[in-house]
């Protein structure tokens, strides 16, 4: 994230003290971008995808009880491939 987010010129030195700053608008754009990103690999390398959500969500706790819950993610479209007959409209953008 911050590699993509460096290519876009962020973040900035503001203020008096010259900090580096990311405007709020640009990070959430660059997280909803690697999301789409994500799925757009899962859908033919799951593994990666993955590797991907892992990579974007390291600060967070995996074994406890606010663990990001991928496999039940993973089992709801699952399910909602084998009823619809087919995968559309099953990424959803969370906020």
């Amino acid at each position: 994230m911050y590699g993509l987010l460096r290519e876009m010129g962020w973040p900035r030195k503001e203020g008096l003290l010259r900090r580096d700053v990311v405007d709020a608008l640009i990070f959430d754009s660059v997280v909803e971008q690697m999301i789409d990103w994500a799925a757009g690999i899962g859908a033919g390398r799951p593994r990666l995808a993955l590797q991907v959500i892992a990579e974007m969500n390291r600060d967070k706790n995996w074994e406890g009880p606010d663990a990001p819950k991928i496999k039940w993610v993973i089992d709801e479209l699952r399910k909602k491939m084998q009823n619809d007959g087919k995968m559309l409209e099953t990424v959803h953008h969370m906020k």
